[in-house]
C-alpha cells in the first residue's frame, strides 16, 4: 500500500475539534482592571466603509470583530481590517443559542471557518443579541473558547450609551457597535469622548488571554500590528 507523507504546521493551531474542554466558558460584561482602558467590538454589519481602515490607524485604535461563517466566507472587507483587529466567534448562522437544543455545532463550526479562512484561533465568543445561558457556556467550553465577551456601553448611534446606571466610562468597560453607515463619524466622537473622561482604547486580546492554552500554543496566536497608546497590561483571572 503506497503511504502518504503527512504534513503538519511548524506552529500548531488548535482547533474545536483538537482542543480539550477545560469546562464552561466565563461571562464578561467589562474587564476587571484598574487600568484606564476601555474596548472597542465590532460585530456583523456588512456595511463597508473605506475610511474605517485609516482612521483606525491613524488613531492607534484596536478593534475586536465578532463575525459570522457568512461574513467571513462572504464579506471580503473584514480582511482589510486584519491589521488592527482579531476575528472573534459570532456562530455561523447568528441564532439565538438559547433556544437551540444543540447550540454545539453553531459554535465549532464558527471556530473551525475562522482558523480555516483567517487563520486566527479564537477564545471569545459574542453570542447573537447578547443571549446565553448555562447551555451556551458549556458549548462554548467544549469548543474550546474562553470567554463569553458581552457588554457594558453601547455606540448604536452618534454617541456612547451606557447600560447600567453609570454616568460616564469605567476602567474596562466594552463597547459594542456594528458595521454600519455612520460608524466612522460615530467612532470619531465617541474616541474623543473616551479620551476627554481620561481613557485610551486598549486592546481586548491583551486583557482576555486564553486561560486553557500551552504556552507554546499561545506563542502561536497571531500578533496584530496595531499597538496602543497604553503600555500598561492587565489579565482578567478566572475566578477574581
Amino acid at each position: 500500500m503506497e503511504q502518504v507523507a503527512v504534513t503538519q504546521e511548524p506552529s500548531p493551531r488548535p482547533t474545536a475539534s483538537g482542543l480539550k474542554s477545560r469546562g464552561p466558558a466565563q461571562v464578561v460584561h467589562s474587564v476587571d482592571t484598574e487600568d484606564k482602558v476601555v474596548f472597542i467590538t465590532i460585530d456583523d454589519g456588512l456595511y463597508e466603509d473605506p475610511e474605517l481602515l485609516a482612521f483606525l490607524t491613524d488613531e492607534r485604535i484596536p478593534i475586536t470583530a465578532f463575525l459570522t461563517t457568512g461574513t467571513i466566507v462572504s464579506w471580503p472587507y473584514w480582511k482589510g481590517l486584519e491589521p488592527v483587529g482579531s476575528i472573534q466567534n459570532h456562530t455561523v448562522t447568528h441564532t439565538a443559542l438559547p433556544k437551540m437544543a444543540n447550540p454545539q455545532s453553531e459554535i465549532c463550526d464558527a471556530n473551525e471557518d475562522i482558523v480555516e479562512q483567517a487563520g486566527q484561533v479564537p477564545w471569545m465568543l459574542r453570542p447573537p443579541y447578547g443571549a446565553y445561558n448555562a447551555s451556551t457556556l458549556a458549548a462554548a467550553g467544549r469548543c474550546g473558547l474562553d470567554w463569553v465577551v458581552h457588554w457594558s456601553v453601547s455606540l448604536p448611534g452618534k454617541r456612547l450609551e451606557y447600560q447600567t446606571k453609570q454616568a460616564g466610562l469605567e476602567p474596562g468597560d466594552i463597547i459594542l457597535t456594528h458595521f454600519r453607515e455612520g460608524l466612522v463619524p460615530a467612532l470619531r466622537r465617541a474616541v474623543k469622548d473616551i479620551r476627554r473622561q481620561g481613557f485610551e482604547v486598549g486592546r481586548l486580546e491583551d486583557y482576555l488571554t486564553p486561560r486553557g492554552r500551552t504556552d507554546d500554543q499561545t506563542d502561536s496566536l497571531p500578533e496584530m500590528a496595531m499597538a496602543t497608546q497604553t503600555e500598561s497590561r492587565a489579565v482578567l483571572v478566572p475566578g477574581s
